[in-house]
């Protein structure tokens, strides 16, 4: 492999997007024609339709076509982690199958990519969705923001480029996919966020459900900040909220005495059990916090898991 022609590796997670498979191929095709050595990896995300039957028919020219099926619907998250773990290329580009993203941007993407960035985000303008999904969205990207620290304008566009090496070892699970800007900025990589454009879904249906998918994913970004800062030292966070239940029981039964000793007050009261219970309560996130350590220390030295299962593994074309 000659590092000025380096071997680009597109990914695309499909579900039920059948009638989407060839248009989208032909278009990616036609970019990629114009020279270098690619790739194209068809994961099937535990497709009902016709989508295994129309990938298997493509007849790449000039690159190859890698098609994993998945044994279920295992989600985009672990659909992209499996089509990582099997792409070749030193430029990773992943793309949605809907053909809302135009593989006209990939070029433009991995232009970018150079000395001063490691991944090039898809940033959609004049969005074609419906408005109640763009303010949502918008909503989410700020919300996120603010949550992961990180400027990024379209946190869930999946049009992206990466470098091979600052994807290595990543842990992709539950709705990480769209926060993997966060995760790579947080690791030392360098982002950059460029314009692309948007287009109308013309075939199949859209596999989202919007609320609860914002949901998750605000969910997943608090993960994620969790990530940040204590996956490595649980203890540093189960400690810290030790010492504040220890303080607010302490600071009870301080008062508890003062009301008796000063006011006559009674020793045994609501405010005595609230501070014997804060105080058992920080012994426990003491003992979960040694535990949580341990935890953490042992999964990083031994985790071989994995957040998907590959059923079916079909090559397409020459590979060279």
């Amino acid at each position: 492999m000659r590092q000025e022609n380096p071997m680009i590796s597109i990914i695309i997670p499909v579900h039920n997007e059948g009638p989407n498979i060839r248009p989208l191929f032909n278009e990616i095709a036609a970019v990629c024609s114009a020279g270098g050595n690619w790739e194209i990896l068809w994961v099937n995300d535990g497709s009902t339709d016709k989508t295994e039957e129309e990938v298997l028919a493509l007849q790449p020219r000039g690159g190859v076509c890698v098609y994993l099926k998945m044994r279920r619907h295992f989600g985009q998250s672990a659909a992209l982690a499996c089509g990582l773990e099997h792409a070749r290329g030193e430029i990773v580009v992943t793309i949605d199958g809907d053909r809302q993203n135009d593989p006209a941007d990939i070029p433009a993407l991995i232009e970018k990519l150079g000395d001063d960035a490691d991944v090039v985000c898809g940033w959609r303008q004049s969005r074609q969705d419906d408005w109640l999904r763009s303010v949502i969205s918008r909503a989410a990207n700020r919300l996120i923001g603010a949550i992961a620290h990180v400027e990024l304008h379209d946190s869930g566009c999946t049009l992206r480029a990466y470098k091979r090496k600052a994807l290595e070892k990543l842990p992709i699970m539950g709705e990480m996919h769209r926060l993997l800007p966060a995760y790579l900025v947080w690791s030392g990589a360098r982002l950059v966020e460029i314009p692309v454009r948007h287009r109308r879904r013309v075939a199949g249906r859209s596999n989202y459900a919007l609320i609860p998918r914002i949901w998750k994913v605000v969910l997943d970004a608090i993960l994620l900040e969790f990530y940040f800062s204590y996956m490595t030292r649980p203890m540093h966070l189960f400690g810290s909220a030790a010492a504040g239940l220890f303080l607010a029981a302490g600071g009870l039964e301080t008062f508890v005495i003062f009301r008796k000793l000063i006011l006559g007050g009674e020793w045994i009261s609501p405010l005595f059990f609230l501070g014997l219970f804060l105080a058992c309560s920080s012994l426990f996130f003491l003992f979960l916090g040694v535990l949580a350590d341990l935890t953490v220390r042992n999964f990083m030295a031994t985790s071989t898991v994995k957040t998907y299962h590959v059923e079916k593994k079909t090559v397409l074309g020459n590979v060279e």
